[in-house]
Order: C-alpha cells, then structure tokens, then sequence
C-alpha cells in the first residue's frame, strides 16, 4: 500500500514537471500578454528544456518498468509466503503424527516386556512340569517304585487291579495333559509376541517415513524462505532505483523553477 503511494507520488511529481516544462516557453508573457517571450530565452535553456522533457520521459518510462517489476516480485513472494505457510502446516502435522506413533511405539514395547516375562514364566513352569513328570516316570517305569508288579500283587482282586493300574494311568495322562496345556500356552504367548513385535515394527517404519517426510518438507521450506529473502533483497534494490528517479525529479524540478525565475 505505501509503495503504491509512493509510485503514484513519483508518477504525478514527473508530470508535474513535464507539464511545467511544456508551459514554461509561455509562461514569460509580456504585461498585456499578447506576445510571448520565447525569443527571449537562449537557445541553451531551450535545448536544456528539451533535454530535461526527453529525460524525464525516459525517467517515466524507468518508472514504469521498476513498478512492473516490483508488481510481479510483490505476487511472486506472496505466493511463497503461501507456500511457505503450508509447508509449515504439513511439518507441525507430520510432527504431531509421529508423537502419536511414540506413544503407539512405547505402548507395543511395554507389552512386549510384559509378554516377555509371561513366557519367561510359563517357560520355567514348564520346564519344572517336564523335570517333575520325567522324574516320575523314571521312578515308576525304570526304578520300579511302582511297578505294575506292586500294583498286581497288592490288588485284592483283578478288579481291584484294573482300578489301580487305570488311576495310575489316569495321573500320568493328568501331567502329560497339563505338560500338554502348558506347551500350547508359551506357543500362544509366543504368537502374541511374535505379532506385537511385528505391529512394533510396522509402526517404527511408519514413524521413519514421517520423520523423513517432515526432514524433507522443512528442506523445502528452507529453500522457499531463501527464495523469499532474495525476492526481498531484489525489492529493496527496486526500492534504491525509485529512489534514484525521484532525486532526478527533483532536480528536474528544481531546474524548471530556476528557469521560471529568470
């Protein structure tokens, strides 16, 4: 907006001029005005007035071009300053996005930890099962602590007999039932681990890309605000030509005047 006046200040400052320079042939009537004294100027100051109008002239065109340009640089940086803006946005997005995948990424971490220890658990409690029912086993099939002798000749009766030999058979398939129970609760919680490691891993990926993404948005952000401040060097140059314009107006001006005044 300032620019704006300042242009339009310059533009009307050199017509000014120029209107002056085209009056002032005129403006040294004689006391009834009939006659001009154009005759009476030197043929420098008429050769200096044309000189001045043909300069300023060139000036207003000078003027003109630096206003375009300084148009097109004003739509050019606010344009990056757009861009600029959205690429900010999408950072503070993605930034956002992978805090939330932290959080996801500590919660999966914790669970594993805690399956980890479940299974380390159910592994001794397993181990312990299998050393407890092999011990027994040895004890009752290869010591003969128990053998199926005892168990024949202590019977009172072959029913008696059938009824030992079963509820021996039935306590060995107990262990070997809860041995059994045990292995297919380590292969669950193995499964359980195996899939949150893998959800974990997803998620690490995903958080990687986003990081990048956001590493390579803020590259491009950077190269926006490099373009901006080269934009905004090029207009304080812009600013230094009208500047130089508009001393040359005034001292146009000032010549005009000191013709006027002789």
């Amino acid at each position: 907006m300032e620019q704006a006046k300042r242009m339009r200040k310059l533009i009307c400052g050199i017509l000014a001029a120029l209107l002056l320079l085209a009056v002032v042939p005129f403006s040294a009537l004689g006391a009834n005005g009939s006659t001009p004294n154009v005759n009476e100027m030197s043929e420098e100051d008429k050769q200096a007035i044309l000189d001045k109008q043909a300069e300023l002239e060139d000036i207003n065109k000078e003027i003109k071009d630096l206003q375009s340009q300084q148009n097109r640089i004003t739509s050019q940086q606010k344009d990056l300053n757009g861009q600029i803006k959205q690429k900010q946005n999408d950072v503070v997005a993605l930034e956002e996005q992978v805090a939330v995948l932290d959080e996801q990424i500590t919660t999966a971490t914790e669970n594993i930890r805690l399956l980890s220890e479940e299974i380390g658990v159910k592994e001794a409690d397993l181990t312990e099962r299998t050393d407890y029912l092999n011990d027994r086993l040895y004890t009752v099939y290869v010591e003969g602590e128990v053998s199926i002798w005892d168990v024949l000749f202590s019977s009172t009766s072959l029913t008696d007999f059938l009824t030992r030999y079963d509820l021996m058979s039935k306590v060995v398939d107990q262990d070997v039932e809860l041995l059994n129970g045990l292995k297919v609760d380590r292969v669950l919680l193995d499964e359980d681990k195996y899939e949150l490691e893998v959800a974990k891993e997803t998620l690490e990926a995903d958080k990687k890309a986003r990081e990048e993404k956001a590493a390579e948005l803020k590259a491009q952000q950077g190269e926006l605000e490099e373009r901006s401040s080269k934009l905004s060097t090029d207009l304080k140059a812009l600013e230094a030509a009208l500047d130089e314009q508009e001393a040359a107006t005034k001292e146009i001006q000032k010549f005009v005047k000191s013709i006027q005044d002789k």
